[in-house]
């Protein structure tokens, strides 16, 4: 009689195996949320908050993320409708992802991606950068997402990227210079069979129909009052970097005339980590007074631009200590307020209590994003190279370092500082596509 050999399909397990990333997912959002609840306000969101409450905005921020909050008034004057929007947006993102990587060895280090600390330590921030940051990622997510199934996007999913760019494009200057790269995604990801000339066409419209969305909003909210013309601590400050490093007085006349101005003072002040302290008005003892008509904003604007031709490497000198400083920085600022324990919030006390100082003193040092720049090049190139082998894994690869690699290009020439969170969504982007350089590096080993 010949023997049947019957096997029983571990069904337990690989349910548990299914299940338990998302599980971690769930207990790291809740962890999350209460370590950092209700969310922080920085004086900018402070602001920002005053205008949802006033109905009064100003170009210096713009009106997106105040306008958004406005309408959450209803229920909490506070952080908590714009920390609640961020987590779901964070976590929504991680979610996401593990279900797309479902049944693969790598998708264990999804539910973690969220707590990486160049993620995690400014997670709780309720920043214009966040808000970016996290509504281009959610929509890089469902692109990703779409990709992978070569499916089309419904029209629901399409009008949700859309809205979703829209905001974090209306929330954030920088966002203009990321936003060609994620709407092209967009629209190979619409027309993912389509002729070359159909897909140029929809990229420019999807384009050119949020920045178009974007500029009304901002016109239609923004009162002649409001407007405060902040590119110009953007010209002053590339005016005093190059003015230090010539020795030289580059300014235009009716800065020099000011009587808060002196070559000694701005000389003493100016320091290549951020512009506050020389600006009139934001800072105690500044010395440079922005241009109040249009004919002194002219005439800044044509002082900054011969400057810039008749001096290029005092610009890019300057320039490039910015960007330096930028990413050599760690996404904990400082740790010395951690020396004035009784100062600081239980919640933080009791990390401290559990990490202790010289541990935060190393993660400080291993997270400067320096370190990881080249990483993130690399992960840039190896996409591009298999999108041409039309890896599966490439296409969002490319895009997702894409984007970030184009916000740290424009942030080389328009930051106004040289803080870390700048980039929050270059960091932000980088580590989320660990999966998938890990899969087009080894492959899709099942698990």
């Amino acid at each position: 009689m010949n023997r049947v050999d019957i096997r029983v399909e571990p069904y337990l397990p690989s349910v548990a195996h299914t299940v338990v990333p998302y599980v971690f997912l769930i207990l790291f959002a809740i962890g999350v949320i209460f370590s950092y609840w209700p969310g922080f306000l920085s004086p900018d969101s402070t602001t920002q908050l005053s205008q949802a409450i006033s109905g009064s905005y100003s170009d210096h921020h713009p009106p997106m993320m105040a306008l958004y909050w406005k309408l959450w008034l209803w229920w909490k004057i506070g952080p908590e409708p714009i920390f609640l929007t961020y987590q779901f947006l964070l976590f929504g993102s991680a979610f996401l992802l593990l279900n797309v990587l479902k049944g693969k060895n790598i998708r264990w280090i999804v539910p973690f991606i969220p707590l990486f600390p160049h993620i995690l330590l400014y997670s709780g921030a309720i920043w214009k950068d966040v808000g970016f940051a996290y509504t281009f990622l959610f929509s890089a997510m469902l692109l990703f997402s779409a990709n992978f199934h070569n499916r089309k996007l419904s029209f629901l999913k399409s009008i949700i990227i859309w809205l979703l760019l829209f905001y974090g494009t209306g929330v954030k200057y920088q966002a203009l210079f990321v936003l060609p790269v994620m709407t092209l995604w967009f629209a190979l990801t619409i027309f993912n069979d389509r002729s070359l000339i159909k897909k140029i066409g929809l990229w420019l419209v999807l384009w050119m129909s949020i920045l178009f969305s974007c500029q009304v909003l901002q016109k239609t909210v923004v009162s002649s009052i409001g407007e405060n013309h902040s590119w110009q601590n953007v010209k002053l400050f590339d005016l005093a970097g190059m003015s230090v490093r010539l020795d030289k007085d580059l300014f235009p006349e009716f800065v020099r005339q000011a009587p808060e101005y002196t070559f000694e003072k701005m000389n003493n002040t100016y320091s290549p980590y951020r512009v506050d302290e020389l600006i009139v008005g934001w800072a105690p003892g500044a010395s440079l007074r922005p241009g109040e008509t249009k004919e002194q904003r002219d005439i800044l604007w044509a002082t900054w631009f011969q400057a810039l031709k008749d001096h290029p490497m005092a610009y890019l000198s300057h320039r490039l200590a910015v960007w330096r400083m930028m990413v050599k920085r760690s996404p904990m600022k400082s740790l010395d307020d951690l020396t004035n324990v009784e100062a600081l919030p239980s919640k933080i006390k009791y990390v401290l209590d559990v990490v202790g100082l010289q541990t935060l003193q190393v993660i400080k040092k291993l997270t400067y994003f320096i370190y990881y720049v080249p990483f993130l090049l690399f992960y840039f190139f190896l996409g591009l190279w298999n999108w041409r082998r039309k890896r599966i894994y490439a296409l969002p690869l490319t895009m997702m370092t894409g984007s970030a690699i184009a916000l740290m290009a424009a942030l080389f020439v328009f930051s106004m500082a040289s803080d870390l969170r700048y980039i929050y969504l270059t960091m932000t982007f980088f580590h989320f596509s660990h999966p998938l350089a890990w899969l087009i590096l080894f492959g899709d080993k099942k698990g």
